[in-house]
């Protein structure tokens, strides 16, 4: 995922930016019965932006971090679907979302 950010979203210097994902459903995959976390940290990038600045962040998330195992089969399963892709300070203080669908 790319993005820019500016010292304005993300005051402090030495601030890490986290990015989480979920799977449609907030409670998991109701068609598999299997249960998710509601958001799940798939990477993260210390910022270094200084006062009035800005700095272009690329945090890279591999398709394989997307699949889950499914105890019922015995193996990882990758659903397919809209996944939502948040950036923030923290779980709770998240600054920007962005959905992607997974084929």
């Amino acid at each position: 995922m790319k993005l820019s950010i500016s010292s304005y979203q993300f005051i402090l210097k030495g601030c890490i930016l986290f990015l989480f994902a979920t799977k449609g459903h907030s409670c998991g995959l109701p068609e598999r019965n299997i249960p998710l976390p509601i958001k799940e940290l798939k990477g993260f990038k210390r910022l270094n932006i200084k006062h009035g600045g800005q700095e272009n962040v690329k945090i890279d998330i591999a398709v394989k971090s997307l699949r889950y195992w499914d105890d019922s089969i015995s193996a990882f399963v990758h659903p397919k679907g809209v996944y939502t892709l948040m950036i923030g300070a923290s779980s709770v203080y998240i600054r920007m979302k962005k959905k992607i669908m997974i084929q």
